[in-house]
C-alpha cells in the first residue's frame, strides 16, 4: 500500500503497489495531478527509499 502524494508530501489517496512501474489507485484521486509534478518513495520499518519523479497517466 502506498501514498500519493503532492510534491509538497500532502498525501491525497491511498494506491496499491502493481509492479515496481506500477500504482492502481481511484481515478478522482490523481485529478489534480494529472500532467503536475509528483513524487513516489516508500518506506519500510521507517525507512525512506530514494524518491523517483513519476508521471500520472
Amino acid at each position: 500500500q502506498v501514498s500519493i502524494q503532492s510534491t509538497r508530501k500532502i498525501h491525497s489517496c491511498g494506491g496499491s503497489i502493481i509492479s515496481a512501474d506500477v500504482i492502481l489507485t481511484a481515478a478522482h484521486c490523481l485529478e489534480k495531478l494529472r500532467n503536475a509534478p509528483c513524487n513516489s518513495f516508500f518506506k519500510d520499518r521507517g525507512r525512506r527509499a530514494p524518491s523517483k519523479s513519476c508521471s500520472v497517466c
